[in-house]
């Protein structure tokens, strides 16, 4: 009994803060006030011998047992009282405030936002004064960035900031002539981002590698931007460094529908390149051009 006395007792615990530990200890008190006056009461002459040895043995008992239910505890860590707050709560006091970009992770989060439509952002990006004159390491800038990417809102939304309408890329292309290689479908809008282009100042006649905006159209069969730029009174027999035509390019493209738009907005079927050739000397090794279209070509009377 000793022995389980003294290491109850060696075993120090916060009694006080943990209910079933101070429960315990009043078990404990209990057991010993019961010992005790069994004692006492066969000292005063209370009791018989055997009545006062038994109380005092069962006072002993209860004592040994709750002194080793408090040993127990001690070697649990004692539970917290404080209520767990929400996690909601705890995130909320969380700063999730991002960090400020640098200069160049901005410019590059504005080029990410053009090239994936995001108006949004690019509004926000253009009204915090990010830059948008400055090109990329391709050599692009955000308005070029977007007509390549095929995102005619953002286009003309650059359009209206009056930066690069006429600047060439690494590539020397301008704006207008990557709207006639590059905005090919319906959904792209090409006349109207074409048309943007031209009212903010495009030069119709600026000259890229291929020749004008005309030339590209014709390249990459694109009768939306043919049309809009001979709307626009775009010089339809323009000619490049090796004196191709628009016609001549479409028809060593096999642009098919080009050549027919060009035709029937009366452009010249004889005009030769450099090396003297017409577009009817090309479409011969052009196996996508048909026998009839051919004859188009050659024939002094047009019919389209």
């Amino acid at each position: 009994m000793q022995a389980v006395h003294s290491e109850a007792v060696s075993n120090t615990v916060h009694w006080y803060s943990n209910p079933a530990t101070y429960g315990k200890v009043c078990l404990v008190a209990l057991a010993a006030l019961l010992a005790s006056a069994a004692v006492l009461a066969y000292l005063q002459g209370m009791g018989s011998l055997g009545i006062s040895l038994l109380g005092a043995e069962a006072g002993m008992a209860l004592l040994s047992t709750a002194l080793l239910s408090v040993s127990s505890c001690a070697q649990q860590p004692p539970q917290s009282t404080t209520k767990e707050r929400p996690v909601s709560q705890r995130l909320s006091q969380i700063d999730t405030t991002p960090a400020p970009r640098t200069a160049q992770e901005e410019q590059q989060f504005l080029f990410d936002a053009v090239a994936s439509g995001r108006e949004a952002h690019v509004v926000d990006m253009i009204s915090r004064g990010v830059p948008v004159d400055r090109p990329n390491r391709e050599g692009d800038l955000p308005l070029h960035r977007a007509i390549k990417s095929g995102q005619p809102e953002v286009a003309k939304l650059l359009v209206y900031q009056k930066v690069g309408i006429n600047q060439p890329n690494r590539d020397g292309l301008c704006p207008l002539h990557l709207a006639a290689k590059f905005l090919l479908s319906a959904q792209d809008s090409v006349e109207e981002v074409v048309q943007t282009l031209i009212d903010y100042g495009a030069q119709i006649e600026a000259r890229g590698p291929s020749g004008t905006a005309l030339h590209y159209a014709a390249m990459h069969d694109n009768v939306e931007a043919i049309t809009a730029l001979l709307a626009n009174h775009a010089e339809i027999d323009a000619t490049n460094t090796n004196n191709d035509t628009p016609l001549n390019l479409a028809v060593t493209n096999s642009a098919v529908n080009a050549i027919r738009t060009l035709l029937s907005e009366g452009a010249d079927r004889f005009k030769a390149d450099s090396s003297g050739h017409t577009p009817f000397y090309h479409s011969k090794a052009c196996y996508s051009i048909s026998a009839e279209l051919r004859k188009q070509l050659s024939s002094h009377q047009l019919t389209v």
